[in-house]
């Protein structure tokens, strides 16, 4: 079944110059329960799709459908959680009370909020510092609150704006692998952009490779590679073919 269906999307704004075109005719199909990543340079338009795919702005031109519905459908039936590259978190709220919060948005039963709340931090491995505000937990941990609070309400589709850029190497390869527990586990439909190739790879069933000026589909590669994956499988010939293949298609577009 169709997830994401984006036809002949295109983005432009008014600037002092001009018109700018961000986006021209982009077309993506993403099936129920996949894992696609969006990869491409700074400035190709990657953050701009997904804010269109999340409702948070309008094409100037073309359709998006999510299930077969208009994106007011969706928005209405909550079909989407995002986590932003920064996690976004009220400073003064502890991680319980920051994941409980879209949960009060949606007037979600109130004596299930805090079970559930509790339920995600267990889930995504902070049990333990439900009570901490952000200030006291490290980026990673402030990310997994973020990804928790995305997951409160159940949506079917989560919305990722490179939510790992800014954590040491570390860090980065344990979320991956909680990232690919918690949607294996829940098999949501995850769009998940990215500037990092082995990041795409490592994730993905498929990778939207993005052209700029303006933001286009160049490629669209599939990602054939056993699940579940471990970080063993950074090493094998076949994860390291795929991220020398997409090197290539990038640097082919950078010295166009």
């Amino acid at each position: 079944m169709s997830c994401v269906a984006l036809q002949n999307i295109s983005m432009e704004y008014e600037v002092k110059e001009g018109l700018f075109t961000a986006l021209r005719d982009v077309n993506i199909d993403i099936q129920e329960g996949e894992f696609v990543s969006i990869l491409g340079q700074t400035g190709c338009g990657k953050s701009t799709l997904l804010k269109l795919i999340s409702g948070i702005l309008q094409p100037s031109r073309g359709t998006i459908r999510i299930r077969d519905k208009s994106l007011q459908e969706a928005k209405n039936d909550r079909s989407f959680g995002f986590v932003f590259q920064d996690p976004v978190l009220l400073p003064w709220q502890s991680a319980l009370q920051n994941v409980m919060l879209p949960l009060e948005v949606v007037n979600y039963p109130k004596d299930q909020r805090e079970p559930r709340a509790r339920q995600l931090l267990e889930w995504v491995g902070l049990r333990d510092f439900a009570g901490y505000r952000p200030w006291e937990m490290s980026g990673g941990m402030r990310q997994r609150v973020s990804i928790a609070r995305a997951l409160a309400f159940d949506p079917p589709i989560i919305l990722m704006d490179e939510p790992f850029s800014a954590l040491d190497e570390s860090t980065r390869a344990s979320l991956h692998a909680d990232l690919l527990r918690l949607w294996e586990q829940g098999k949501k439909t995850i769009v998940f952009v990215t500037h990092s190739i082995s990041e795409a790879v490592y994730l993905s069933d498929r990778v939207v490779v993005m052209g700029a000026r303006p933001g286009r589909v160049k490629h669209i590669v599939d990602i054939d590679l056993p699940r579940p994956r471990s970080i063993e499988l950074t090493e094998h010939p076949e994860y390291l073919s795929y991220v020398r293949f997409l090197r290539g298609m990038l640097e082919e577009q950078r010295e166009a």
